[in-house]
């Protein structure tokens, strides 16, 4: 087994740190996913200006889609290794100590995709309800361009009514306070 384990190991022969700034690392990974990014954007608005779309539209997708990938990549990697933050749940966030997985990264950003189109079509649908029901403020509130703010307004209502979480809320339905 040694020679294939051999085979199958890449040996790089130079540091992976960059640099040290207080408890900040810079590795080569994280600046090779920078530039991924930075040209993942850059290439997704080229094609969004192409297919006619402006060049701010094409940001605007990058401003919210990058962090859902972030957090979707983060999400599945604590999911597919949830042994190791047994007992430690707030090592979840300390994203700078690695542990992404790509597959969560193309799901986050499709789920945001997914809710963006799904909440801009409701909330089209709702505006122009509301015009045509002569209703003088609400087509402006419920505007497509606009569900980025309900749907960080959803949010923090869930955090708000649901402190415990939904799930810690729907485990203490039966429970009796003490």
């Amino acid at each position: 087994m040694r020679g294939i384990d051999q085979l199958l190991t890449i040996t790089i022969g130079w540091n992976p740190n960059i640099a040290k700034f207080g408890g900040l690392q810079l590795t080569w990974h994280g600046v090779f996913t920078a530039v991924g990014i930075a040209l993942g954007v850059y290439l997704g608005v080229w094609i969004a200006r192409r297919e006619g779309f402006t060049e701010d539209d094409g940001y605007s997708i990058a401003l919210i889609g990058v962090p859902a990938g972030i957090i979707g990549a983060r999400a599945m990697y604590v999911l597919e290794n949830r042994s190791a933050f047994e007992g430690r749940w707030l090592d979840v966030f300390r994203i700078n100590e690695g542990g992404i997985s790509i597959y969560g990264a193309i799901i986050g950003a499709a789920i945001f995709i997914l809710a963006q189109n799904y909440l801009q079509a409701l909330m089209g649908a709702a505006s122009n309800a509301a015009a045509d029901a002569g209703l003088p403020l609400l087509p402006g509130l419920l505007h497509p361009d606009r569900w980025l703010l309900w749907l960080g307004l959803l949010f923090i209502a869930s955090v708000y009514f649901f402190p415990t979480g939904v799930v810690g809320r729907l485990r203490n339905i039966g429970r009796k306070p003490s």
